[in-house]
């Protein structure tokens, strides 16, 4: 049976390798690429924390609003929250090309 402690530790691993990848493709000038894994790394981190807390999520993305609930008397929290929002936010932004009708044109977020 896997525990908490070995979920963290996964957690965390990936997270360390998104954070790498976000410097690497931030140095290479890929600045949407970077975004994403920064928010991946974020979305970890705050996941394997959660786990300490009896609260595995394994099926969203959206973490943030978890996170304050078990963790609202943690030092700064609502900067950590306004930033991890936003980022979850430009997460699927960054990845994507936007386009909304054929008369406009189209955004592509590996071209900004």
């Amino acid at each position: 049976m896997v525990d908490a402690k070995q979920i963290f530790d996964a957690l965390m691993l990936e997270a360390q390798s998104d954070i790498r990848s976000a410097k690497l493709l931030l140095d290479g000038t890929e600045f949407s690429r970077s975004i994403y894994h920064s928010q991946q790394a974020v979305e970890k981190g705050m996941k394997a924390s959660l786990v300490l807390t009896g609260i595995v999520i394994t099926d969203d993305h959206w973490v943030s609003d978890r996170f304050i609930k078990a963790f609202p008397e943690m030092p700064n929290i609502s900067n950590l929250i306004r930033d991890a929002k936003y980022l979850e936010r430009q997460a699927t932004k960054s990845r994507y090309p936007l386009f909304t009708s054929t008369d406009r044109p189209i955004w592509i977020p590996s071209r900004e």
